[in-house]
């Protein structure tokens, strides 16, 4: 028979290790990946530019990158321990949510369309994709636990299994809650976060072009607007010079 001790060189005692340390290890992961980190990442994602308009994206981004950390424990804790880890459906199915997961990382850090307004068709068709396939792999990731509680489960009538369950049923409680909560919450606010995106991105675009001259090397005086070029009119803001790319001076006020 083959098996695995832990050894404390300190003290001199050994103990063998449970095949149930393993699963728990696994199970530990993979619930803080997808259960709760990948949540997180979403509900960031969603709700984040009410809160933190410049960061909601790296905090977006680098939640998404610990679960995929956290998963890759997870899923080498099953390789390497467990016999035959892709012979049940819960296997299979964990497998293809961390290829999945795998595939939403790169297509969001690689495949981004960059951000146009009006908005092109390949961004549209990109947001679509991302927040779909992300939505399906959380949904698939929730299920998979269940799957996977009740495989090890098996045989452990009113044990510590069935805690995990309603723990695990309590938690997804608690996120659809939360979402409902957001959602009443903010309301109004979710589209109109959308429609200043694309303003700022228009701004951007706009100022890209133009050269602002602040009063600090002009000075403080106010005039009217004056229009010296062919470009479309600016509205100047107080005590502004603003040029265009060919040094027409378009407005000062």
């Amino acid at each position: 028979d083959q098996g695995r001790a832990e050894i404390n060189f300190k003290t001199g005692e050994a103990k063998l290790i449970d095949d149930e340390d393993h699963a728990l290890g696994h199970g530990i992961c993979m619930w803080i990946a997808f259960s709760f980190l990948l949540v997180s990442g979403i509900l960031v994602s969603r709700y984040g530019k009410t809160f933190a308009p410049t960061r909601w994206l790296l905090a977006h981004i680098g939640l998404h990158f610990l679960a995929l950390i956290f998963a890759s424990a997870g899923l080498g804790i099953a390789f390497v321990h467990f016999d035959e880890p892709l012979e049940s459906s819960h296997g299979q199915l964990g497998l293809v949510i961390c290829i999945a997961l795998i595939c939403q990382i790169l297509a969001g850090g690689f495949l981004r369309p960059d951000k146009s307004v009006p908005k092109s068709k390949k961004r549209f068709m990109w947001e679509i994709g991302h927040k779909g396939v992300g939505s399906a792999i959380v949904v698939m990731a929730l299920v998979n636990v269940f799957t996977g509680l009740l495989l090890e489960g098996e045989g452990d009538e009113g044990g510590e299994h069935s805690l995990f369950l309603g723990l695990h049923v309590g938690w997804i409680l608690f996120i659809v809650v939360t979402i409902c909560i957001f959602e009443f919450l903010f309301r109004g606010r979710l589209k109109s976060d959308e429609t200043l995106d694309d303003l700022g991105d228009q701004m951007h675009q706009e100022m890209d072009d133009r050269k602002i001259v602040t009063n600090d090397d002009i000075g403080s005086k106010r005039g009217t607007s004056i229009i010296a070029s062919g470009e479309p009119q600016v509205e100047a803001i107080g005590g502004s010079i603003v040029i265009n790319q060919n040094g027409d001076r378009v407005a000062h006020v």
